[in-house]
């Protein structure tokens, strides 16, 4: 699990770095994230070739994969209650995201493997009739 830690007072472009696992019993996927608080930053500073943003006041960009996700509000925001659930299955180095990974991934084939067993018993049941 995450364990997000700020400097007391808010710091301009200040980086926090992790990954986040997201696995189903198909497929999984570790996205690098990452979120860069802005103090006062005009948007056409932040995005010059864009145009019509909101500047980035007191805010976090939030990054997917290097590509911007969306905001936080507020220095504080990363460690706010609103966010915990949103930090479920991130961790801040790669090796603790694939330990989480695999860990998930074995609980799928533990739970995959007793519905096979269960359905190789529905199967000799119905060749013993």
């Amino acid at each position: 699990m995450l364990k997000i830690e700020l400097p007391e007072k808010p710091v301009d472009q200040y980086r926090l770095d992790w990954y986040r696992v997201s696995v189903t019993n198909t497929r999984y996927y570790i996205s690098k994230m990452h979120a860069i608080y802005h103090i006062n930053t005009p948007w056409n500073v932040y995005s010059p070739n864009e145009s019509g943003g909101t500047d980035l006041i007191d805010d976090w960009m939030l990054y997917h994969d290097e590509n911007a996700q969306g905001r936080w509000c507020g220095w504080e925001s990363p460690k706010s209650e609103t966010l915990k659930n949103y930090l479920i299955n991130c961790f801040a180095t790669l090796p603790e995201a694939n330990l989480e990974t695999i860990r998930i991934l074995q609980h799928y084939l533990i739970a995959e493997t007793r519905i096979i067993d269960h359905i190789h018993r529905m199967i000799a049941e119905i060749n013993e009739e």
